[in-house]
Parts: structure tokens; sequence; C-alpha cells
């Protein structure tokens, strides 16, 4: 009996001992960082989501053109919102007969920072085809 109880205490001891050092790792000091999520800038979102095959300058398709799209809605309070929307549910009247695809895929981040890109004014007198190739 007396050697039973001695490896009872020897036993609550060490379980004593590795709860104790347990609580002494705090999880939230050591919890791992997450890596930052990578900003694609406007640049490399016109590329990934093809929006140079239809407005670059000089398309040859009737499509406006960033410069375009930039000086149309330079006053318009809502023109974030409204491209916004025309390129998440796509439609057509705003330029013409051709219809603008819906493209609901693209996620709202991404969106905003192509949207902001169309509307800073100077910014798309800058894009080539050269920029459509993917190296």
């Amino acid at each position: 009996m007396m050697a039973s109880l001695r490896y009872c205490l020897v036993y609550c001891a060490a379980l004593m001992m590795v709860v104790m050092a347990l609580s002494a790792c705090d999880d939230r000091q050591h919890a791992p960082v997450a890596a930052p999520v990578k900003s694609e800038s406007f640049d490399e979102l016109i590329i990934k989501h093809n929006c140079l095959a239809c407005h670059l300058a000089g398309n040859g398709m009737g499509l406006p053109a960033w410069p375009a799209v930039a000086e149309k809605y330079s006053n318009d309070k809502t023109a974030s919102e409204h491209l916004f929307k025309k390129i998440r549910q796509g439609g057509s009247g705003d330029w013409g007969k051709m219809d603008m695809p819906p493209y609901p895929e693209i996620d709202a981040v991404e969106l905003k920072i192509i949207v902001d890109g169309i509307l800073s004014v100077d910014y798309p007198k800058k894009m080539t085809k050269a920029a459509l190739r993917r190296d």
C-alpha cells in the first residue's frame, strides 16, 4: 500500500510539473504570424482579368478606353458605385450597343482597385499593347 501511494504521489508531482510547464507557454504569444496578403496593383489586375482586350486605346472595337471612361465620370460622385456594379453585373447602353460581360468572379477588393485605377484620369494613357504580354 505504501508503494502504491508513493507512485501516486510521484505521478501527481510529474503531472503537476507538466501542467505548470504547459501553462507557462501562452499560445497567444507564440501564435504564427500570418503571411501578408499580396495586394495586386491595377496593372496586374487588368492583365489578370484581361481588361485590356477591350479597353485599350485604339482597340478598333468602338469600346471605350480608360481615358474616355475617366473623363466621362470625372464629375460624377456615383462613378465608383456605377462602375463597380457595371463590371460585376455587366450590361449595355452606356457606350453603345456592345454589351459589357459580367465579371462576378472578381472579388470586391480587386474590383475596387480596378475601379479606382480606371477613374484616375491620366493613368490609362500609359497603357499599350505591350502590357498584354504575360512573360
